[in-house]
């Protein structure tokens, strides 16, 4: 097989370092550079090259994407959310969902459970 292009190999590697820390509430733009070896303006291009968006953008992106499927899943608490993808607070939490969904995460879990029973 040809050898991937580095471009894929590092959106690879964002992905992979990104899943691993979504739960830690520090993880942030200078955390991935520095655990991808680059400085942050790199990443910073290389991200946008790859993804079309900023590192932090991306982060938030998929903590709110890990926080919809755990949500989905009956979820004990949306605080027990939260904590799960990184996020300090509920409140805060509840204003990143909104402000990506347009909905609050409990009318998320109602409509989910709607469409499951």
């Amino acid at each position: 097989a040809p050898a991937p292009r580095p471009r894929h190999v590092v959106s690879q590697r964002v992905e992979a370092v990104v899943e691993r820390n979504l739960d830690v509430p520090s993880f942030a733009v200078e955390e991935l550079a520095g655990a991808l070896g680059m400085s942050r303006r790199h990443l910073t291009r290389r991200m946008k090259e790859a993804f079309g968006t900023a590192p932090a953008a991306y982060i938030r992106a998929r903590r709110l994407d890990r926080a919809k499927t755990l949500l989905a899943g009956d979820p004990p608490s949306v605080a027990a959310v939260a904590e799960a993808v990184g996020f300090r607070s509920a409140s805060a939490f509840t204003k990143a969902f909104r402000r990506a969904t347009g909905q609050v995460p409990t009318d998320y879990v109602r409509e989910h459970d709607d469409a499951s029973s």
